[in-house]
C-alpha cells in the first residue's frame, strides 16, 4: 500500500509538469498569434498609410497638373487675345491710314473742281453782256449776289428771296439756274452754304454744329447729309484732310 501510494504520488508530478508546459506553450502560441496579429495590423496600417500617401500624392499631382493646364490655357488665351487685339489695332490703323489718304486725294480733287467752277463763273461774268442770253445774264447776277455770305447764310433765304433780290419772279430764276447750272434754287443756295462751311471747317476749330448754324442750316443732320452728297466725305473727314 505504501509503495502504491508512493507510485501514485510519483506518477502525478510528471502529469502536472506536462500540463504546465502545455499551458505555457499555449500562452506562447497566443502571444505569438497576438504579436502576429499586432504586426499584421501595423503592417496593414503602414500599407494603408502608404496607399493614402500615394493617393494624396496622386491627387496633389493631379491638382498640380490641372492647375498647370489651366494656367497654360489662360496663357494661350491671353496670348491669342493679345494677338487678336494687335491684329485689330493694326487693321484699324491701316484702314485709317488708307481712309486718310483717300480723303486727302479726294480733298485735292474737290479743290481742283471748285477752282475750275470758280474760273468758269469768272469767265462767264467777263463776257460782254450783249452776247449773253437773258438767262445767262440773270445767272451772272445770281452768282454775284451769292458772293455775300450774309445772303446764303440766312436760314430764311429761299427761291422767293432770290427772285426778290434780283428783282424778278421765281420762274425766271428757276429757268436761269436750270439752263446755266442744271440745278434748282434750293440746291443753288445749299451749294454756296456747303462751300462756305467747308472753308470754315478748313480754317477754324469751331464745332460742326455751330458751323452748320452759321451757314444757314437749321438741322445738323441735314447739313451732314448734304455735305456728304457734295464732297463724298463727312465734315469731320474733310476737316482732317484739309488740316493735313
Amino acid at each position: 500500500m505504501a509503495l502504491r501510494r508512493a507510485g501514485l504520488s510519483d506518477g502525478s508530478a510528471p502529469v502536472k509538469g506536462r500540463s504546465a508546459n502545455a499551458l505555457n506553450m499555449a500562452d506562447s502560441i497566443i502571444c505569438a498569434i497576438d504579436s502576429a496579429l499586432a504586426w499584421q495590423k501595423r503592417s496593414d496600417a503602414a500599407e494603408l498609410a502608404v496607399i493614402y500617401q500615394t493617393h494624396e500624392k496622386e491627387l496633389a499631382l493631379e491638382k498640380s497638373n490641372t492647375r498647370a493646364a489651366t494656367y497654360r490655357l489662360i496663357a494661350v488665351g491671353a496670348l491669342l487675345l493679345l494677338l487678336m487685339t494687335g491684329y485689330i489695332l493694326w487693321r484699324v490703323s491701316r484702314d485709317n491710314r488708307m481712309l486718310a489718304e483717300k480723303n486727302r486725294m479726294l480733298y485735292e480733287q474737290i479743290k481742283q473742281r471748285e477752282e475750275a467752277e470758280t474760273k468758269e463763273r469768272e469767265r462767264q461774268q467777263l463776257q460782254p453782256t450783249e452776247t449773253l442770253t437773258q438767262n445767262q445774264q440773270l445767272y451772272n447776277r445770281l452768282c454775284e449776289l451769292m458772293q455775300d455770305p450774309d445772303v446764303f447764310c440766312n436760314a430764311e433765304v429761299n427761291h422767293e428771296t432770290l427772285a426778290r433780290l434780283v428783282v424778278t419772279n421765281y420762274k425766271y430764276v428757276y429757268d436761269a439756274l436750270r439752263e446755266c447750272a442744271n440745278t434748282t434754287p434750293s440746291d443753288f443756295i445749299n451749294q454756296y452754304r456747303i462751300r462756305h462751311a467747308a472753308q470754315l471747317l478748313a480754317t477754324t476749330d469751331d464745332p460742326i454744329g455751330h458751323i452748320a448754324e452759321q451757314c444757314g442750316f437749321t438741322h445738323r443732320s441735314t447739313f451732314i447729309r448734304l455735305f456728304r452728297e457734295r464732297y463724298s466725305m463727312t465734315p469731320t473727314d474733310y476737316r482732317n484732310a484739309a488740316k493735313e
